[in-house]
């Protein structure tokens, strides 16, 4: 009995000292590792190419890559909101902004997605943000068929098929590339309510760390696994909700958890090419480390929320399958 309790002494110990490291290694690099100047480390006039790249976090990263020294390639499906993106970051910062009108949910036909690698062939693609999202939450016989078709075609093949023909691209190349993939924290521990959706970005979490494995002398890759943020996405889901019966709650939430998508995405290129596995704000990065610490408590909170989310929705659809 002895040797079993010191033996799961051990185990736990283990377990807390690796999330201790992975806490360690996060202040130490946030504090003393100076980001990487990136046209030195991907290319004197190379560009990123961010999809959903015209609010939230795609836009984020396009500003913030623009202002980092890098030209730009932007993909969404509204032209308007295209151009108008695109004129503010060449007014802001001075780089070229090219502009590819797609939607994402003519994914699954991959012919169409892999235009965007075709259009893109005469100019020095040095990263790739693969941002674009679809969300849907409820319960799972309540999501129509249409908003599980929409999951599936913009969280998964769009991250699938353009990492595909992007890395390579970068094979060829003789400076380094980067791949950044946008997950989410949700994707890391089961969530009810938000089955689906933390199913896609499951994979999108796991498909990104594995693959970085088989890539990382030539790309840097890291998977970004974001909390919840102050994104135009969110806000139209807040918009869909009642909040005043669990306002403590909401209160709560907004408090610890969410953080803005300016923050993260600071945060996540700082860490490029040295970390590969980012949530990135402060507080997202303690919120990522909280959640697999504490998985069963993780999940027990997770579906409390959901519920919640459930009980106070505006726009119940009604059971008549």
């Amino acid at each position: 009995m002895k040797s079993f309790k010191r033996l799961i002494f051990l185990v736990g110990a283990f377990k807390v000292g690796s999330y201790a490291y992975d806490l360690g290694w996060e202040i130490y690099h946030r504090n003393y590792l100076e980001p990487y100047n990136f046209p030195q480390r991907y290319g004197e006039s190379s560009y990123a190419l961010v999809t959903g790249s015209t609010d939230g976090y795609g836009k984020s990263y396009a500003r913030e890559l623009a202002r980092r020294g890098l030209n730009l390639v932007l993909v969404a499906r509204n032209g308007e909101k295209l151009e108008k993106t695109k004129q503010e970051i060449q007014n802001d910062f001075g780089v070229k902004v090219e502009t590819i009108q797609y939607d994402f949910l003519n994914s699954p036909n991959y012919e169409t997605l892999l235009e965007i690698d075709r259009q893109t062939r005469d100019l020095d693609v040095s990263v790739l943000v693969n941002n674009v999202g679809a969300f849907a939450s409820g319960e799972f016989v309540d999501l129509t068929p249409k908003q599980l078709n929409e999951l599936i075609a913009v969280n998964i093949y769009p991250v699938t098929f353009l990492t595909h023909a992007f890395a390579r691209r970068f094979y060829k190349r003789s400076k380094r590339s980067a791949i950044i993939n946008v997950g989410s924290e949700a994707g890391e521990v089961p969530y009810p309510y938000l089955q689906a959706y933390a199913g896609t970005k499951s994979y999108d979490n796991h498909f990104t760390l594995s693959f970085r494995e088989e890539v990382k002398d030539k790309i840097d890759v890291v998977a970004h696994m974001p909390g919840p943020s102050t994104t135009p996405m969110n806000a139209e889901i807040a918009s869909r909700l009642d909040v005043r019966k669990y306002a403590l709650f909401f209160k709560f939430f907004e408090a610890a958890f969410v953080d803005s998508h300016e923050a993260n995405v600071v945060s996540t290129l700082n860490q490029l090419g040295i970390n590969h596995y980012v949530a990135g704000s402060a507080k997202h990065t303690l919120t990522l480390e909280a959640t697999k610490m504490f998985g069963p408590l993780s999940v027990w909170f997770r579906t409390v929320h959901g519920k919640i989310m459930v009980d106070i929705s505006k726009d119940k659809p009604p059971r008549d399958w």
